[in-house]
């Protein structure tokens, strides 16, 4: 006979969220999404995009992006737009 209970129930990993970081610039715009605790992937893609010197993200943006991404990894399932960034 086959035991049922607490011990013999399959388990079930924690369901992830969907995050998302966008940025406003000029009349640029960029939306990264990525579940949490994949962070990984998408910070690799911005610094990618901001080597490209085909791309108008450079490397203060992609610095904003990630600090972004490590405030959104603390808040799962929140999203957050940055807009109107200004370069230094």
């Amino acid at each position: 006979m086959a035991q049922t209970g607490p011990d013999n129930r399959r388990r079930m990993k924690p369901r992830r969220e969907l995050c998302r970081v966008t940025l406003c610039r000029d009349h640029h715009r960029w939306t990264f999404s990525f579940t949490e605790g994949d962070d990984g992937p998408v910070v690799k893609r911005i610094a990618e995009l901001a080597k490209d010197p085909q791309v108008p993200l450079d490397w203060f943006d992609a610095s904003i992006l990630c600090r972004h991404i490590a405030c959104v990894q603390a808040n799962p399932g929140s999203a957050i737009t940055v807009e109107d960034i200004t370069t230094p």
